[in-house]
């Protein structure tokens, strides 16, 4: 299923009435924060408001913010990354949201051994469950496929997994074959998955359309993997762009070629 992300930026509002007009097939993933020249996080912005009445008699995704991830150790304060997370499950409370979308790992991954950060996450993972009580998915960021590996054959039961498709392009040298054998195996163990759909050049991570680059490779990826997890959520996940990009891609991942 095809969907669309919506983050809480205020030149967003002037499309939310024909995002959610497309029907209620097609699921909404709210982003808490702004991308835009800046990133900012206002809880009691208009758009923030007026998406959650539109979603009310709708589940939506929510994807937490990046202030604070699941991996902390000396980044934060225990009481300061704790009120992160409290902070935004207050905003999110009494709403209708199937689940919640994180990234696990942080700048310390840059300092800490690879083992310590999963034995962190798993700690950490145990408190945030604590605090946002709905479904919480650990999306793939700077790590190859061979950390996510390590990072859930231990990890509890109900922690699920994004892929985004286009954080692969740009940090992973694993086959795509590879990340599905892994997908499938999630699934397998029942695991959630969700998945975000955005392109780039190899280089940067720059979130664009993919009728932008209109790589084929890419876009036959994403059609396989639709074909092969028809019940989970596909979300076009591009930053700082119009509706007229997102119907764009929407067309394209719907039609064969």
């Amino acid at each position: 299923m095809i969907g669309f992300k919506i983050d809480n930026c205020k030149e967003n509002k002037q499309y939310l009435e024909e995002i959610f007009s497309l029907g209620e097939q097609n699921p909404i993933e709210i982003g808490l924060e702004c991308y835009g020249e800046e990133r900012y996080f206002d809880q009691k912005s208009d758009i923030l408001k007026r998406t959650f009445e539109l979603a009310k008699n709708r589940k939506i995704i929510v994807h937490l913010t990046l202030k604070a991830k699941v991996l902390n150790k000396e980044e934060f304060l225990e009481e300061e990354w704790l009120s992160i997370w409290k902070e935004q499950a207050k905003v999110i409370e009494k709403q209708n949201i199937a689940y919640v979308i994180v990234h696990a790992t942080s700048k310390e991954s840059k300092v800490l051994s690879e083992k310590e950060q999963i034995e962190i996450i798993h700690k950490n993972f145990q408190k945030l469950k604590k605090i946002i009580p709905y479904p919480i998915y650990i999306e793939n960021t700077y790590e190859d496929l061979d950390f996510y590996k390590k990072l859930f054959l231990k990890a509890d039961k109900d922690m699920n997994f994004v892929f985004d498709i286009g954080h692969k392009k740009v940090h992973s040298k694993e086959s795509m074959s590879k990340w599905i054998e892994f997908l499938l195996q999630l699934k397998m163990e029942g695991r959630g998955l969700h998945f975000h759909i955005h392109d780039n050049n190899g280089i940067s991570d720059l979130h664009k359309p993919i009728s932008f680059y209109n790589d084929k490779k890419v876009i036959h990826s994403i059609q396989f993997l639709m074909e092969l997890f028809p019940t989970e959520c596909f979300i076009l996940e591009q930053h700082g762009n119009s509706i007229i990009d997102n119907f764009k891609d929407y067309i394209v991942l719907n039609t064969k070629s």
